[in-house]
């Protein structure tokens, strides 16, 4: 879910820059190579935010929202690019990262305490326990020494995470000091933040993967193609 589901990817303005007017060009609706659009700001709980405009997608980003370089889309309440999953980590799909980070977290513990306790079984009195453990168990040594170093990664993320989530930040954010000279206007208390973060209703996507997908069969393929369906299997009988 969090590697496949959409992190909330904002739609581009893909208008025809041949077709559209001068009013649109102007309120900063479509980008331009030598000048740029003039500045939106709105207002969020008493605080002033600053809508930027992205010269890729040609809109004006809501607050909280990035272009992430990697996967050249705006997302909303964007997080973070992880490598690991190979997905922008967002609105839509945070909540499964976190469950992500506790499952991996929870997995490599249960090696690392099931390792510790065959090593403990196996050793005896050795004069060189580091030699035992290296020729005798060697797989377990490996195991809960990589396991060991997942549990400290994964336990300190998790944490780092936690306090993020507490104060209602992105890790881009927190990166990027956004509230360092402005209170936070999302911040709805210890309570507030976390029931938005884990248990509030995601919004729908914006964009529908499902359209784009059929619209570009039709081009390749044209209208003619029909989804696959098996052939009926052939049954016979034999009499008695």
């Amino acid at each position: 879910m969090a590697a496949t589901r959409d992190p909330g990817i904002i739609p581009r303005n893909n208008n025809n820059p041949a077709e559209l007017s001068l009013s649109s060009v102007e309120d900063g609706t479509t980008g331009s190579a030598t000048r740029a659009p003039p500045s939106r700001f709105l207002v969020v709980n008493g605080v002033e935010m600053q809508l930027k405009f992205c010269r890729t997608c040609k809109i004006h980003r809501p607050p909280r929202s990035h272009h992430c370089a990697v996967c050249d889309n705006c997302v909303d309440k964007f997080d973070q690019h992880c490598p690991w999953i190979s997905q922008c980590v967002g609105l839509r799909n945070y909540r499964f990262y976190l469950l992500l980070m506790c499952s991996a977290l929870a997995f490599y513990a249960f090696i690392l305490t099931f390792s510790v306790t065959r090593i403990s079984v196996k050793l005896d009195a050795a004069a060189e326990v580091f030699s035992y453990l290296v020729t005798a168990l060697p797989e377990t040594f490996a195991l809960a020494a990589l396991s060991f170093m997942a549990v400290c990664v994964l336990a300190c993320l998790l944490a780092s995470h936690a306090f993020l989530v507490a104060k209602n930040e992105t890790s881009h954010e927190r990166y990027k000091g956004r509230y360092r000279s402005s209170p936070n206007p999302y911040d709805k208390g210890v309570v507030g933040n976390i029931k938005e973060c884990l248990f509030d209703k995601l919004p729908p996507p914006r964009v529908d993967f499902r359209a784009a997908a059929a619209a570009e069969a039709e081009l390749y393929f044209g209208s003619s193609v029909q989804p696959y369906q098996p052939a009926p299997v052939a049954t016979t009988t034999t009499a008695s």
